[in-house]
């Protein structure tokens, strides 16, 4: 059985200009045999940044299934403990088949 590979991931730190490395993983299982929600999460400027989506099962081969249903569950495991989501939105520039390009912006309710 061929096990799916984690590859280095990065994402763009604005205030250094530079690419840096995803600083914490997450997913619902290790192998996800039949499919499994994931994130990766970047820490800069002064924000953290989660990826979120759902991966494909590993055979026959890994890929990410749906960006937006990874987006969705984060948004809802936020609101669910409070946090106000979904009022301001950011143009990111990275549409995909499935997602429009915009990340959602979290924040502390008031």
């Amino acid at each position: 059985m061929a096990y799916p590979a984690e590859y280095r991931r990065y994402g763009w730190d604005r205030s250094a200009e530079e690419y840096r490395l995803q600083q914490w993983t997450g997913a619902e299982s290790f192998f996800g045999q039949v499919g499994r929600y994931h994130v990766r999460c970047f820490a800069t400027d002064g924000t953290l940044s989660i990826q979120a989506h759902l991966d494909t099962a590993p055979q026959p081969t890994h890929g990410i299934a749906s960006y937006s249903d990874g987006k969705s569950v984060v948004e809802q495991l936020f609101i669910s403990d409070g946090w106000a989501c979904g009022e301001d939105e950011l143009y990111l520039g990275n549409e995909q088949s499935d997602h429009n390009g915009y990340a959602t912006v979290i924040r502390r309710s008031k």
